[in-house]
């Protein structure tokens, strides 16, 4: 109910709708921003619970996050056209499609890693 709160709560906002994984800058792990996106949102629903992003909003929103990343943008994709050829329903939570995106990031990550 504080201001403070209330502008913590808008700039996790801006950042979770606005920020492009291929133009950020990261310097961790690719797994490591998925850990970090998924934190944000859980954080931002902690502190806003009247505002709170659901699942397809979270989902939409890291897809686009990802998009510009060949790796990740085409993960969920490739889920929902398994699972419509299967005849299963195609939503899926943020922490599953969080799970999906990590197996892509750890094949990216230990390609990538330097020892």
């Amino acid at each position: 109910d504080s201001i403070t709160t209330s502008m913590t709560a808008d700039v996790i906002m801006a950042y979770l709708a606005d920020v492009k994984f291929h133009k950020c800058n990261w310097t961790k792990t690719h797994g490591e921003f998925i850990t970090h996106y998924r934190a944000q949102v859980r954080k931002f629903n902690e502190i806003a619970p009247d505002a709170e992003i659901k699942d397809t909003q979270a989902v939409r929103m890291l897809q686009n996050v990802l998009s510009g990343t060949p790796h990740f943008s085409s993960v969920l994709n490739q889920y929902r056209t398994a699972r419509r050829a299967a005849g299963s329903d195609i939503s899926i939570t943020l922490d599953h499609y969080c799970a999906l995106l990590s197996e892509q990031a750890q094949v990216y990550d230990n390609a990538n890693s330097r020892t």
